[in-house]
Order: structure tokens, then sequence, then C-alpha cells
């Protein structure tokens, strides 16, 4: 140890002092003596600042990246977002689609680590020849895009659950679009704060190039 070297040759030196001065050689014990004792209790104390430095060294390494440094999009980026919060909950929708009465159940509620808000579709409305619709839907947000993203999984299988739906928010509202085989659609959310419902209008394009209204229903919460 350093230090300890530097010491030895300081105390050596007071020695050959002390050896040929005047003093008497009790004299230059006693001052030998209290030199001995100076400069350990300094090498103590250098010992403990040396020992200190390391623990806020290693202590300031051991502190997490602060926020600025995580990743955009991830498990410690919960999804939180004031306009969806009032989709939870269950809702029976009242409307139609493509000219069929489009009654049916709503449940939402967030899932998978808060990151996703799932809304479980429940047709109530027979159509002659068509199965009951039902459908799992799964919003998130991607932060890096900065926009809504829709995983829309119904009875219409694998092909058509490949597209996603990608989404703005404007006010009170949501606009989805989702670029599908057959042609595109926008799916709009809507919340109204007075009457605390909401509006769901699917428009689609038809062949000439037009949009037109495929779906509109609102939503009454049950509970």
């Amino acid at each position: 140890f350093r230090n300890k070297e530097i010491f030895a040759k300081l105390l050596n030196n007071l020695r050959c002092m002390f050896c040929t001065s005047s003093y008497t050689w009790w004299e230059a014990r006693i001052w030998e003596s209290f030199w001995e004792d100076a400069l350990e209790s300094c090498a103590k104390v250098i010992t403990m600042i040396n020992a200190l430095f390391l623990l806020l060294l290693l202590t300031f390494q051991a502190v997490p990246q602060n926020s600025q440094d995580e990743p955009l999009d991830g498990p410690n980026r919960i999804f939180h977002d004031d306009l969806l919060d009032n989709l939870q909950g269950q809702w029976t929708l009242k409307g139609m689609i493509a000219g069929h009465p489009g009654d049916a159940e709503l449940d939402a509620t967030w899932v998978l680590n808060h990151q996703f808000l799932r809304v479980h579709e429940k047709g109530k409305a027979v159509i002659p020849g068509r199965p009951l619709y039902e459908a799992d839907v799964y919003i998130g947000y991607d932060n890096a895009s900065e926009r809504y993203v829709a995983h829309w999984i119904d009875i219409y299988g694998g092909r058509f659950s490949e597209t996603l739906g990608y989404g703005t928010r404007s006010g009170n509202s949501i606009r989805f679009v989702f670029e599908y085989p057959d042609g595109p659609f926008h799916n709009t959310f809507t919340w109204d704060p007075a009457s605390k419902g909401w509006r769901f209008l699917l428009e689609k394009k038809n062949d000439a190039g037009k949009w037109g209204i495929f779906s509109d229903r609102t939503a009454v919460k049950i509970k």
C-alpha cells in the first residue's frame, strides 16, 4: 500500500532528525511516539476516504438508469389511456350492420400487463345463414410510432385477422384504419361524456372509391 511506504519513509527521516538534534533521548522518544501516532491516524483517515470513495462509486454504478434511457416500448412502459378507460366494463350495443340488426354485448377490460384493452363482442341478433358474430379486439399503443394498434380477431378467420388497425386520436374519438384484403375500413370509436356512452362508426370504401357507412352502433353501459 503506497501510503504506508510514504509514511514509513517520513518516519525514518524524523527519527534521523531526532538522533542528530540536541534533544535528549527521552524527548526524542516522546516526539517519535507522537509522530508515529499522528502518521498512523492520517493513514487511517486516508484509508477511510478511499473506502468511502469506492463505496460511492459502486453505489452510483448500481443505481438504475433513469426513465430517459428506458426504451419507448416494452414491459416497463405501461399503456394508460384516459379515453379508453371509459370503455371498461359491460355494454349493450344497438344499431345496424350492413342493413341488418347489429345488437351485441361488449365486455372490455385491461389485460397483459395493462398493455392492451381487450374488448370481447358477442352478437345477439340472428342473421339468416350466418353464425352469430363474435370477436376479441386487443387495443394497444405504439409509442415509437405514436399510434394506436388494434388486433381484431373474429369469426371471419385467420386471413382477415392478419390485418392490423392503426389509430389516431382526435379529441374524444379514435379512428382506426384497416387495410383489409377486400378493401379498407375506417372504424371510429367516439366517447360522449354527456351521455357516458360510445358510438362505433364503421365506414367502407366501395368499388367506386367512395366511402359509405357499413355499421353504426351505440353502446350503453350495463355495469
